[in-house]
Parts: structure tokens; C-alpha cells; sequence
């Protein structure tokens, strides 16, 4: 067998799962001594899948050295690179190959995604523009513009490329149809319902109804037919929950978990890393305020955001797997692990990926709501962290999380009942860290803060340690992009619109008003208990 034949044969392995055939494979061409381009992109390949991005990383860079003629190795170093969190350099990879290759759509395409992966939204609408005058009819470039002008608040752009795109009469119209319903708010005499519900009827997938379901939920919410945007909702989020894969016994456990492994005495004898960095954390339950909140931190000079990232997950979950395999058969678990691991190394390894991703900076915003599980071990690896944690009302809360169809995150907001005992688990978290570090977080209020911005942001600087101004609550006049759920809302001035929004929806609701009353966070009217 040749090399090549063995490469495919090695490819075809690999994506049959067969990992470690595939790596003895690829080893032995290796040894061969080729040296080839195609060789070392297998090795890359091979090092992914075990999980060794470093090794990964090397290798296609090899590749590349080896022949820089080909645009699928540049962009799959980028890919590599943003794997790592060299954002950075992978932004840097992604427009040699597009400066490369100016008048392949596909090449200036990849390169859109891997600067809308790092976040940099304005950098990947240089290339789209690029495509548009390559391909301008191309689907996939269409729905990518389409979702850039829409994180960049150009929603007259993004608005045209839907509709150029739904013109195509291509099938699976389902993500297409909830962009255009988050766009604008719909009015009575412009919306899609009818569309919608006629789209609807026909035999569909279960994923192209879901999304489906979302849009028509959205605009029947905009015209105020609360209920049937419930009915619409409902049937969305059941179908979605069975295309997920999760278990909420699992996730309880968890917070459980770590309930029970940071106690007083244990946590206290986990030695403070000696990291003088000063970032600010924005955590609490998605849809509560905490995209608002970034903005209104952000615009301080000197502070660079991250939106919502996996980069403290990363950083402590490689220095507790390093330990686990350093320290076999003393019975270790994660958790237990984190009781006894260096909290510098976490610390070098976030601020090793913000670096990477982001640049340099003064201080670091990581606004990534779901990091309240991990508020301890943040003040560990950085004593001089700031916690901002969102409050909100918990029927709203759990209203707005159980609207939102989200991407690969939250899984439990499908389905009332595991909403309202995730729910349940949070608070009790949330309570568990601040009796652990009393002072340590900092909980604002998402109705206090929409009522009265101008205190509660004071309040907000002062306990971050930025210099407030008033044009900190200007977040509509702040003109950089936003890639989360809350795109629209923010680029609004700051309103109470949202507040009690529940109260459309109270008979829907009761179900989930009971279940979260039994865990004693509500009452009988709704009301959260104090």
C-alpha cells in the first residue's frame, strides 16, 4: 500500500472512530520518512482526536511549511490555531489564505468563520462582502451575512439577505425564518405569521419545525397573542427536547457536587494563587441581564470583552485532567482533584487563552453566564476577581430562558419542570458561594438596574473599580457587535419592557409557578420569596 492509499485508509478510520488504528497508521507513514504535506496533515488529524491539540497544532503547521499552495491546510491551521485560543494568530492564518486565494468564494468564506469564531464580527464582514461579489447568490454566504449584519445591529442588511435567501425557494427555510423573526419586532401590519403557520402544516423535520415553532412564537409574542405564541412555543420546545441529549439528574448531581466538595474547611485550605490580575466575571442564568451588563462594563477604556466562552472551563479542566493522570490510582475524581491542584496554573491557562484570543489588555470581561458553578474556583485563581452575578425576577427568568432556542447550550430549558428544578439548583449554588466568600460577588438586580440605571451602574463601577460616567448607560449609542440572544435588546435604550412580562402567560406558567413555589423561591401570587 502506498502512502496515500494508507492516508485514506487512515482518514476512513478515523472517521469510523477507530482512533488508535488510525494513530499506529499514520505513525508508521511517518516513520517512512516522506515528510509530506499530506502525512503531516493526517498526524494532525490523528492528535486531534487524542486530544493533543499541541501536537495537533505542529503538525499542520509542518504541513503548511511543506506546501503553502494549498488553501484547505491554511485554513485548517487557523482552525487548529482557534482550537488552542490563538485567536489571534489563527485571524492572522485565516487572511494569508484569503490574500492568497482572493477569488475563491469558499477560501473567503472559511476565513468569515473563523474571524466570526473569534468573535470579530467586523473583520469577517470584509470577507463576506468579498464572497457577495464572488457568489452573491450562494446560500450559505447569504444566511452567514445575514446573521453578521444582525450581531452588528444592520438590520436593514441583514433583512435584505434573508429575504434574498428565502427567495432561493431552497428547503429547510427553518433557522432562516427565526433570523427574520428576531430582526425587528413585528407589527400588525408587517409579520410572517400566516407564512409561518402555512410552512408548518407541511410535513416537516422535527429540527425544521423547531425552528419553525421559535419564529412563529416570537412574532405572535411581538402582536401580543400571548397564548398562541405559548401553544407555538410549547410545541417547539417538546420536539427540541428530544433531540437533545441530556439529564438533568446528571446536572443536579453537579451542583450537588460541588456544593458538597467546597465546604468551609476545604475551601479554605485551597492556597489563593498569586495572580495580581484583576478580571471581571458576569454569571448568573442566561436571559437576565448579563449581555446588558457586559456593555455597560466594557465601554470603560482599558477593559476588553469576551462575550460568551468556554475559556475558564478550558483553563481549569486541563490543569484537573494533567493531575488526574499525574497522580493513578489514589481515586480521584475532578472535584476532589480541585482540592488539591495549583490554582496559578489555572490562572496562567486563562489568562494564557484571553491573551490568545483577544490580545492584551488591562482586564479581561468574560461575560459567560454559566461560570456561577464555578464562582470558587474563579477566586482562587484570581483573589482579585470581580463577580457580578444577574438577578431577575425567577418566573421572568425561567420565562424568557424557556422562549430563547439556544445553540448548544442549556439544555434544560425545554421542558418546564427540568427548567424550574435547574432553576431551583442555581439559587441554591448561588447561596452556597456567598456564605463560602461573603462580599466576594456582587448581585444586581436586573429590575433595579432597568428602573434606576443610573445608581445601580454606579453601584456596578464602584464594585468592579472602573471610573463611572453617565454615557455608560448609553449601550445603544456602544456600536460594537453582539453575537448573543440579546442583540436586539441591547442595542435599545435601557427600559423596563421586559419586566413582569410573565404575567401575559400566568395559566400557561402555573405549572412552572408551582414547581418553583415548592422549592420555595416564589409565592402564591408569583412573587419571589425574600
Amino acid at each position: 500500500m502506498n502512502e496515500l492509499k494508507k492516508i485514506k485508509f487512515a482518514m476512513n478510520l478515523l472517521a469510523g472512530g477507530k482512533v488508535q488504528q488510525a494513530a499506529q497508521l499514520s505513525a508508521q507513514v511517518l516513520s517512512d520518512g516522506s515528510g509530506s504535506a499530506a502525512a503531516h496533515y493526517l498526524a494532525c488529524e490523528v492528535a486531534i482526536a487524542q486530544y493533543r491539540l499541541a501536537q495537533a497544532l505542529e503538525h499542520i503547521r509542518q504541513a503548511v511549511a511543506i506546501d503553502e499552495q494549498q488553501p484547505d491546510l491554511l485554513l485548517r491551521k487557523a482552525q487548529v490555531e482557534l482550537m488552542c485560543r490563538q485567536g489571534l494568530q489563527a485571524q492572522d492564518t485565516a487572511s494569508a489564505a484569503a490574500e492568497r486565494f482572493p477569488d475563491d468564494f469558499a477560501v473567503q468564506l472559511e476565513a468569515a468563520k473563523v474571524f466570526r469564531e473569534c468573535g470579530n464580527q467586523a473583520g469577517a464582514e470584509a470577507f463576506l462582502l468579498r464572497v457577495g461579489e464572488i457568489a452573491p447568490e450562494n446560500p450559505e454566504f447569504l444566511f452567514e451575512f445575514a446573521t453578521n449584519q444582525y450581531f452588528q445591529g444592520k438590520t436593514d442588511e441583514a433583512e435584505k439577505a434573508i429575504s434574498d435567501l428565502l427567495d432561493l425557494q431552497l428547503p429547510l427555510k427553518g433557522r432562516k425564518l427565526l433570523l427574520r423573526a428576531q430582526l425587528r419586532k413585528q407589527t400588525a401590519d408587517s409579520n410572517h405569521v400566516e407564512s409561518l403557520r402555512n410552512y408548518l402544516a407541511q410535513p416537516l423535520t422535527k429540527a425544521e419545525s423547531v425552528n419553525t415553532y421559535y419564529a412563529l412564537a416570537r412574532e405572535l409574542e411581538d402582536l401580543g397573542e400571548y397564548s398562541e405564541s405559548f401553544a407555538a412555543l410549547k410545541s417547539g420546545a417538546a420536539s427540541q427536547r428530544q433531540l437533545v441529549n441530556f439529564n438533568l439528574a446528571d446536572e443536579l448531581k453537579n451542583v450537588n457536587d460541588l456544593i458538597e466538595t467546597f465546604q468551609p474547611a476545604s475551601f479554605a485550605n485551597i492556597p489563593d494563587s498569586t495572580s495580581d490580575e484583576t478580571p471581571v466575571f458576569i454569571v448568573g442564568m442566561p436571559r437576565t441581564g448579563t449581555t446588558l451588563v457586559g456593555r455597560i462594563v466594557s465601554q470603560q477604556q482599558g477593559v476588553k470583552a469576551a462575550e460568551e466562552s468556554y475559556d475558564f472551563t478550558l483553563a481549569f479542566s486541563s490543569v484537573i485532567n494533567q493531575y488526574l493522570e499525574a497522580n493513578p490510582g489514589r481515586n480521584l475524581n475532578p472535584l476532589s482533584a480541585a482540592l488539591e491542584i495549583d490554582y496559578n496554573e489555572i490562572a496562567r491557562n486563562y489568562m494564557n487563552n484571553m491573551n490568545g484570543m483577544y490580545g492584551e489588555a488591562d482586564r479581561f470581561l468574560d461575560k459567560t453566564p454559566f461560570n456561577f458553578l464555578y464562582c470558587g474556583l474563579i477566586k482562587k485563581a484570581f483573589p482579585n476577581a470581580r463577580i457580578l452575578h444577574l438577578v431577575r425576577d425567577p418566573m421572568d427568568a425561567c420565562y424568557a430562558v424557556f422562549k430563547t432556542l439556544f445553540s448548544k447550550a442549556y439544555y434544560y430549558s425545554y421542558d418546564l419542570s427540568e427548567l424550574a428544578d435547574y432553576y431551583a439548583a442555581y439559587r441554591r449554588l448561588m447561596g452556597h458561594w456567598h456564605q463560602l466568600m461573603p462580599g466576594a460577588i456582587l448581585d444586581v438586580h436586573y429590575e433595579k438596574l432597568v428602573a434606576n440605571p443610573l445608581d445601580v451602574s454606579k453601584q456596578i463601577a464602584d464594585f468592579v473599580g472602573i471610573e463611572w460616567a453617565e454615557q455608560l448607560i448609553e449601550v445603544q449609542d456602544f456600536d460594537e457587535a453582539c453575537s448573543t440572544q440579546s442583540s436586539a435588546q441591547v442595542r435599545e435604550p435601557i427600559h423596563t419592557g421586559s419586566v413582569g412580562r410573565w404575567r401575559h402567560l400566568e395559566a400557561e406558567l402555573e405549572p412552572l409557578r408551582q414547581r418553583l413555589k415548592a422549592a420555595n423561591i416564589v409565592d402564591d401570587s408569583g412573587n419571589p420569596v425574600v
